[in-house]
């Protein structure tokens, strides 16, 4: 985590935004409620890239079904 290298790179909230997809309100609300990994320099947040990917890959579900081509049972 610390050490990779894509935390070298920090982010502005709007860079983050972009790269995430997301708007710039959002973003500050995942640093507010500590969903997102930050640094704060003075009254700046900075996101280190790699925080990008610790927080889709701490969000991804995964699928009720392995196989593409089964339906959901029907039981539900």
């Amino acid at each position: 985590m610390g050490n990779e290298r894509s935390d070298i790179w920090r982010l502005s909230t709007k860079e983050t935004a972009e790269r995430m997809s997301l708007s710039v309100r959002r973003v500050r609300q995942l640093i507010a409620d500590r969903e997102l990994r930050y640094v704060k320099i003075r009254n700046r947040c900075l996101v280190p890239e790699g925080a990008i990917d610790e927080f889709f890959k701490a969000n991804t579900v995964s699928p009720l079904f392995k196989d593409p081509g089964t339906p959901p049972s029907e039981d539900r």
